[in-house]
């Protein structure tokens, strides 16, 4: 099953990695999850506005792409669960400052981000959520719907808005 596996991982992880000008990284696999960063190699210095238009589109595309295996995906798994497989996809995008580059000791170190901002992003990821800064940045690119107000985001006190994209004006 692991060509399967790998298959299905590149498909949806060449949104993040197809377009090196867009100076984007795969920084991780998490589980059942992928951290991509976007602006970290090559900021350009336009406030993040086009990193932010890349992260979108990439979420747009990785759905997409998503949707389309996902029938494929519950018609396998079918043939090695008895159980109903119910699964889904969650992006979360927030935009701010973080510690990029490798991190980490004497025995092992990583390429990562790090701080406050890649946090909140990894806990509204759950909700499907996109934070008030990035969608301050994307102007009419895009169409939107206010999600939801959380206030119980895991050690981050405060409210926050949050939004989804609906569609690409």
């Amino acid at each position: 099953m692991t060509t399967p596996v790998l298959t299905t991982i590149s498909k949806l992880t060449d949104p993040i990695e197809r377009d090196q000008s867009a100076a984007t990284v795969l920084d991780k696999y998490i589980g059942d999850g992928i951290m991509g960063l976007f602006g970290a190699i090559k900021h350009e210095p336009n406030d993040g506005n086009q990193d932010v238009v890349d992260a979108v589109r990439a979420a747009v595309e990785l759905r997409k792409r998503f949707n389309g295996i996902l029938p494929k995906w519950i018609e396998r798994w079918t043939l090695y669960t008895p159980h109903k497989i119910e699964i889904g996809l969650a992006c979360g995008l927030h935009t701010g400052d973080v510690l990029v580059g490798n991190v980490g000791t004497e025995l092992r170190d990583q390429y990562t981000a790090l701080g406050p901002n890649v946090n909140f992003a990894q806990r509204i990821e759950a909700r499907a959520g996109m934070g008030a800064s990035t969608r301050a940045r994307l102007g009419d690119q895009f169409e939107f719907q206010d999600s939801s107000t959380v206030t119980d985001i895991k050690n981050i006190p405060g409210e926050f808005k949050l939004f989804s994209v609906t569609g690409v004006s």
